[in-house]
């Protein structure tokens, strides 16, 4: 476990400065484009993923040091690639969504019988919402908003001038 964390963390440090000075050279050299930006900075993410993996480490911690470091040190590229993952994570959702509902046969869905379909039923119209309820509490929503937030999940949104995740 230590070598697994030890070579993440070496490894996550040691790219997250060598990424952010090769950014500042290809923006004293060359004009670096916003898009590119982040297929950069997600190119970085999955080759450090990968070096560590091939020294024995862990990837994912590798990779999630890199990005608090890259995150301090290049502020602007950072906010540049959260709008790129944004966009990605709802890609891949949907993705998800598209594999997962064609791996569900429909003859299948009945096989469990009843009790199966009473539990696909209040996991999803009542377990989730009962879950999330309690985080919209310090909103200005009203009930009936906080039902509908809660049964569709949070969503960030920079329009609403609350702190909730709506």
């Amino acid at each position: 476990m230590a070598q697994d964390l030890g070579i993440g963390v070496a490894v996550g440090l040691a790219s997250a400065f060598l990424a952010v000075r090769i950014v500042g050279l290809f923006r004293w050299r060359l004009t670096l484009a916003p898009r590119y930006q982040t297929l950069y900075a997600f190119s970085v993410a999955l080759s450090l993923y990968g070096v560590a993996k091939l020294l024995g480490g862990n990837g994912f911690i590798s990779v999630y040091i890199a990005g608090i470091l890259m995150a301090g040190l290049a502020p602007r590229q950072a906010e540049t690639f959260s709008r790129f993952s944004r966009d990605a994570s709802e890609i891949l959702k949907l993705s998800t969504f598209v594999i997962f509902g064609s791996l569900l046969l429909f003859g299948q869905l009945f096989a469990g019988g009843v009790r199966w379909l009473l539990l696909a039923a209040f996991v999803i119209f009542l377990a989730r919402t009962l879950a999330l309820l309690p985080s919209l509490a310090d909103t200005r929503l009203e009930w009936p908003e906080r039902f509908f937030v809660a049964w569709f999940g949070p969503r960030e949104s920079h329009a609403l001038p609350t702190r909730c995740w709506c």
